[in-house]
């Protein structure tokens, strides 16, 4: 995994900072014949350039395995949007 924060910036008059970050993570599990490698690439928006009010955008690149053979038949994307909020 690896990510990076940019300097604080303004956007709709909030200070917010963007860190966008990419992972890859790679599964053996017995069940499955083949090795399976999940790719992901996120842009966080750290609201009030903080981590306890955060907005999420991503993509996942992840395999599909066949119900039978067990093998991997092709990968699928899926959007994934989270946000995050601390309550204390």
């Amino acid at each position: 995994q690896f990510g990076y924060a940019f300097k604080e910036t303004t956007i709709a008059n909030q200070p917010v900072v963007i860190q966008p970050n990419i992972a890859i993570q790679s599964s053996n599990f017995d069940a499955l014949e083949n090795t399976m490698n999940v790719y992901d690439f996120t842009i966080n928006f750290l609201l009030n350039s903080s981590h306890s009010n955060k907005l999420s955008i991503g993509y996942q690149n992840r395999p599909i395995f066949d119900d039978q053979t067990k093998k991997q038949k092709e990968y699928k994307g899926m959007a994934v949007i989270q946000y995050q909020i601390s309550l204390k």
